[in-house]
């Protein structure tokens, strides 16, 4: 009787775990889908509509050009790298005339409430985007209905040996209005 017992018991464990595994997979298998739809990609030329879940605020982005450098004639390497001497790996990701367009009925200051990095594809937050330097009017108020244009710079160390293939310029960083860019590198 014991043996029977715990034979069924055994066997009524297996199916409780095997359905608790299951569900678990079902339930990963479902965030991994939602994760990939979170992670929906823009590229350069793309609009992209975007609400801020910090502020409610609806706005704009479009990315028209970028390039990953170490020689600009706009930007000198000194203004970012005090000691740069030619032939370090040292560059910065020069992403040119982005567009933001205030569509909501509120202004806003976007260096202050749009939450703006660059990192490597993969990564979580990155480096926060430089619009001081070539994107000033970021600096100021938006007002509903107002777009501002500017250029948006990062800085950036390589490696030889383990150069990251894209780059992700990401508004709304780790939130769940998180959206993203993905910049392939352009220095091989």
């Amino acid at each position: 009787m014991l043996v029977i017992l715990s034979a069924c018991g055994y066997n009524n464990n297996d199916t409780v775990n095997n359905q608790s595994e299951n569900d678990s997979n079902n339930g990963q298998a479902e965030n991994n889908s939602d994760n990939d739809e979170a992670k929906e990609f823009y590229h350069v030329g793309e609009t992209a509509t975007i609400e801020s879940e910090i502020y409610g605020y609806s706005y704009e982005v479009t990315v028209n050009d970028y390039e990953t450098t170490n020689d600009s004639e706009s930007y000198p390497m000194d203004d970012f790298y005090g000691d740069y001497k030619e032939g370090d790996n040292d560059r910065f990701l020069l992403i040119s005339n982005v567009t933001i367009n205030n569509t909501s009925e509120e202004h806003f200051t976007p260096s202050k409430h749009i939450p703006m990095h660059v990192t490597e594809e993969g990564n979580e937050s990155g480096e926060i985007v430089d619009l001081e330097k070539g994107f000033t009017e970021a600096l100021k108020d938006v007002e509903p209905g107002e777009s501002i244009t500017g250029d948006m710079i990062a800085t950036l160390q390589m490696t030889d040996n383990n150069p990251a293939k894209n780059y992700w310029l990401k508004f709304e960083t780790l939130t769940d209005s998180e959206t993203i860019w993905e910049l392939p590198n352009t220095v091989k």
